[in-house]
């Protein structure tokens, strides 16, 4: 097995700092193959570098970095191909779990509902309003945390001022938009010690092998049950992640998906279990 993680911007043979803790976990396991590839190269060419060669044949090849826009990860794929490096996760699975709405009708018993819409179609608040008592904005991937955009708009909302926040998203994601606009069902998760109560869990040709706390939440907080965990084990990725959270009511979600390349670990991660589980004997 083979396995690759975004160089520096500087110098094509030292890794991402970001992903050195990774890097140096991965290079401890037996039989497994760690390339680096230029992202300076990558980032402004979107051409492959890598720091060494491959072999005459081709040979499978896992992913560890930042997220692509499905139009990348497709070129990244071939780039790798033509090297005789074959991505494990093919370009439509990636979409897949990259773009919520695409995997939506598989968890919809277990996730907030949501409506969808192209770029710059203009949402009727009203609409809205009578499916969703309160809802948030994101693309197909992301929504803009962190910022002054609101968390969730809710029957108190103008169509003026949500014309006018969607302007500002727009500008926030920028050239980051993926997909289109998806409208999700606002829930309130549960808090422990004022962090809510989320998890992550990487799956691996369809095994759950690792549960991780995704929201700095401490040790009282019960974990996803592992019925919900298992209800998901085969999602049409060989690599992918899935996003749990417990309601304020107990009942717990799904929050998100993602493919399993680009997700990250949560603070405080055990890397070398992690590695260790994903390619465990």
């Amino acid at each position: 097995m083979n396995i690759i993680f975004p160089s520096s911007m500087e110098n094509v043979n030292e890794v991402d700092t970001v992903y050195k803790e990774e890097y140096v976990a991965a290079s401890r396991i037996k039989n497994l193959n760690v390339f680096l590839f230029d992202y300076s190269e990558w980032f402004f060419n979107k051409k492959i570098q890598l720091n060494k060669g491959t072999s005459e044949a081709k040979e499978i090849c896992i992913h560890r970095g930042w997220m692509f826009k499905p139009n990348e990860y497709k070129i990244f794929y071939h780039e790798l191909a033509d090297k005789n490096l074959q991505l494990l996760t093919a370009p439509a699975q990636y979409n897949r779990m990259h773009e919520f709405p695409l995997i939506y009708p598989k968890v919809a018993e277990n996730t907030p509902r949501i409506k969808t819409y192209a770029f710059n179609e203009r949402i009727n608040i009203k609409e809205l309003q009578k499916i969703f008592a309160r809802f948030l904005v994101k693309d197909y991937v992301k929504s803009v945390k962190n910022t002054s955009f609101p968390k969730f708009f809710d029957q108190k909302t103008s169509q003026t001022d949500f014309d006018n926040w969607m302007k500002v998203f727009y500008k926030y994601r920028s050239d980051l938009l993926t997909g289109g606009i998806c409208i999700k069902e606002y829930v309130d998760l549960k808090k422990y010690a004022d962090h809510t109560n989320e998890w992550r869990v990487f799956y691996f040709h369809g095994n759950p092998f690792i549960i991780l706390p995704n929201s700095g939440q401490s040790k009282e907080a019960p974990s996803v049950p592992q019925a919900l965990v298992d209800k998901y084990s085969n999602l049409e990725s060989p690599f992918y992640t899935i996003d749990y959270g417990e309601e304020t009511n107990g009942q717990w979600i799904i929050i998100e998906t993602g493919d399993g390349g680009v997700s990250g670990l949560p603070d405080n991660t055990n890397v070398n279990k992690f590695y260790k589980g994903l390619f465990r004997d």
